[in-house]
Parts: C-alpha cells; sequence; structure tokens
C-alpha cells in the first residue's frame, strides 16, 4: 500500500507577483494572501440602511426601520470598522435639520459627527474616519431647524478595519 496523498499548505506553494500591479513582494501563496488584504486599495465596505416611514420629527430617533417599538433601538456594529460616508433622501423637497450621530450612549455630550441640512430633500456626505469597536453602539438624532423629513432612507457605509 502506498504512502497517503497529501496537500502542501500555501506557505509551500511558491508565488511570483512580480507581473501583478502593484508588484506583490510575497513569495508564497500565504504571504501573497496576507498582503492582498492588507494592501488592498478597495478594502471591503459594508453598508447599514435604516428606514423611517412617515414623519421625523424634532429629536426623533432615526433607526433601523421605524416598525421598531422606539425608534431609540441602537445600531449594533457587528465589525471593527469606520464610518466613511453617509447619504440621506426623504419624499421632501426642502428639510431643513441637523443629523446627529451618537456613539455608544444617548446622552448630550458624545455626539462624535453631525450633518446640517439647508434647503434640501437628499445629501451624500463623506463622514470623517469614526472608528468603531465590534459590539459598539450607533444612533443617529434628527434635529429640526425648519421643515422635517418624510419617509426618510438613510445609507451609513462602514469600511472595514
Amino acid at each position: 500500500m502506498g504512502a497517503p496523498f497529501t496537500f502542501p499548505v500555501s506557505e509551500a506553494v511558491p508565488f511570483d507577483g512580480s507581473g501583478a500591479t502593484p508588484v506583490f513582494v510575497s513569495e508564497n501563496a500565504q504571504d501573497a494572501i496576507i498582503e492582498a488584504r492588507d494592501t488592498a486599495p478597495g478594502k471591503a465596505r459594508a453598508p447599514i440602511i435604516l428606514q423611517h416611514n412617515g414623519n421625523l420629527g424634532n429629536n426623533f430617533w432615526h433607526g433601523y426601520d421605524s416598525l421598531i417599538p422606539s425608534g431609540g433601538t441602537p445600531i449594533v456594529l457587528p465589525w471593527n470598522c469606520k464610518l466613511t460616508e453617509y447619504t440621506f433622501s426623504n419624499i421632501r423637497t426642502s428639510v431643513d435639520g441637523i443629523m446627529d450621530f451618537y456613539k455608544n450612549g444617548t446622552a448630550g455630550g458624545n455626539i462624535v459627527y453631525s450633518v446640517s441640512f439647508v434647503n434640501v430633500n437628499q445629501v451624500l456626505t463623506a463622514a470623517p474616519d469614526i472608528s468603531f469597536n465590534a459590539g459598539d453602539l450607533l444612533r443617529l438624532r434628527w434635529r429640526d431647524t425648519g421643515q422635517n423629513p418624510n419617509d426618510v432612507v438613510s445609507v451609513l457605509f462602514f469600511l472595514l478595519t
């Protein structure tokens, strides 16, 4: 009876990344996988979508879904990540207000980002790199300075870290 067939581990598989752009310096498959993960120009992004049917009034929490009791239900971040982009759209043509972003709490003093709306119905903004650890909480609260939004959808984009 012959010896059993074995598969080589990825560290034992030679790799030549000299033809890649950018050039890989790894010399085995395992190191190349790690190098690609760590240096990729477009690391994985993940969205979280929030929606609110009806009027989003002053000091209302904007959460996963308006059908969940208490719009203050926090968004639980499942990954280590950074908030990099935020989009907002609603059915009204003119909205005035501020969306405040709270990290790990609801009381004043823990706002980590705010977006102002002046006579608009949709916004796309590049948020500052706000870092989160897996399990951190994020909450959004609308502050009215004019007409409230109605039938709101927001998308939060996170860069996985």
